[in-house]
């Protein structure tokens, strides 16, 4: 039998904290926009640029990303999602000037 300290399961260490998920806004080539969600928005910025991923990017290529903003899992980040495509152009806009973009996600293409 084990014994373990106070407050402890006595199970293994836990492990890393989770990746955050991120809401992101980019402008496209003919002035839409486009909100999704990725764990790595370097990556899926790239993959967005290169055609690649949703349908709507690969026919309105990005030209920037224009607001990114992180939260703790997948639910949180999709209830963002979901919020923002509800808002209109203006609203899209002004939440993006709320959370800006990262230059390095910009840089990514």
């Amino acid at each position: 039998m084990t014994t373990s300290e106070p407050g402890d399961s006595g199970g293994s260490p836990p492990g890393p904290a989770p990746r955050p998920w991120y809401l992101y806004l980019l402008e496209c080539e003919n002035g839409r926009l486009y909100t999704g969600i990725a764990t790595d928005p370097h990556r899926r910025f790239a993959e967005h640029a290169a055609g690649r991923g949703a349908m709507f990017t690969h026919i309105n290529r990005p030209l920037r990303l224009l607001g990114c903003r992180a939260y703790p899992d997948q639910s949180l980040a999709t209830k963002a999602e979901i919020g923002l495509k509800r808002r209109d152009r203006g609203g899209k806009l002004t939440w993006a000037r709320e959370n800006p973009a990262l230059s390095s996600l910009e840089e990514a293409v």
